[in-house]
């Protein structure tokens, strides 16, 4: 299976309360053995270059595995992000190659 990243954009004015953390809870317990990390929510954050930052801000991560883009993007029904006007970026993530030695020039 691949991994893929899922990052969260939350509305300017989201701010965490109880009910949607255990939202949360209850949303990564029905994804069971695909999620590879939780991750983490994000407290502060800027941007470099072209992110759209006026409507969504950066919210967290998560690492989930799925054979494929199309079986991750169905995993994110239910996201209690979607449910708040807020979005979700999904990344298939891939190994960076190593560097040639010079032994095997």
């Amino acid at each position: 299976m691949a991994v893929f990243v899922f990052a969260y954009r939350s509305t300017q004015d989201y701010n965490s309360t109880p009910e949607s953390v255990s939202e949360w809870r209850a949303w990564f317990e029905g994804l069971g053995e695909h999620v590879v990390e939780v991750g983490q929510p994000v407290a502060t954050a800027a941007s470099v270059g072209a992110c759209d930052t006026e409507s969504t801000r950066l919210g967290g991560y998560s690492l989930i595995s799925a054979d494929d883009l199309e079986s991750a993007m169905a995993l994110t029904r239910g996201c209690p992000q979607l449910s708040r006007g807020g979005g979700i970026e999904i990344g298939q993530l891939v190994p960076v190659p190593t560097a040639v030695s010079s032994a095997a020039k």
